[in-house]
């Protein structure tokens, strides 16, 4: 699997939207976490799929911005 990493900021938002689903009902901050995984897997393994913001970030249709080491396209 290829390496990825969130930013501090995009940690704290995530865990931020997992409590905040979490409140609403039980499990849905569970289920939220498993769809951000599987989008970031889909991003990993498809990293030309969608659009690219700049040479080592990847805009997935989820609106999900994921830093990888890929080789500059450009």
């Amino acid at each position: 699997m290829t390496p990825y990493r969130l930013t501090s900021a995009a940690r704290t938002e995530l865990s931020q939207a997992i409590f905040y689903y979490e409140q609403r009902e039980n499990g849905l901050g569970s289920a939220f976490l498993e769809e951000v995984e599987d989008t970031i897997n889909r991003i990993l393994q498809h990293p030309t799929a969608w659009h690219p913001l700049s040479p080592r970030t990847t805009l997935s249709n989820s609106s999900l911005s994921v830093w990888s080491d890929l080789p500059d396209p450009y």
